[in-house]
């Protein structure tokens, strides 16, 4: 008898408080939204940032291994010339 009267007595939850919910859903959505879009801009700056560091960085070992090679090669000519 007591379930009898619990399904006659309408929704479990009222309009308002169903509409509410479905606002804050909808809400979060929208959050996590503009979340995931900040992010991803941030990322592409970070990313960005480092593209920029490690092309410098590369270009530093290069120019260190060309004066590397340079400096050998200048070595074995003065070497070469002393001995002859």
């Amino acid at each position: 008898m007591a379930e009898e009267n619990q399904m006659d007595q309408g929704p479990a939850v009222p309009p308002q408080a169903k509409e509410k919910a479905e606002r804050g859903v909808t809400h979060a959505r929208k959050a996590a939204e503009d979340l995931r879009s900040a992010a991803g801009a941030m990322a592409d700056e970070y990313r960005g940032r480092a593209e920029e560091v490690w092309d410098d960085a590369l270009h530093r070992v290069r120019s260190f291994q060309d004066d590397s090679k340079q400096y050998v090669l200048r070595r074995r000519r003065k070497k070469k010339q002393s001995v002859a």
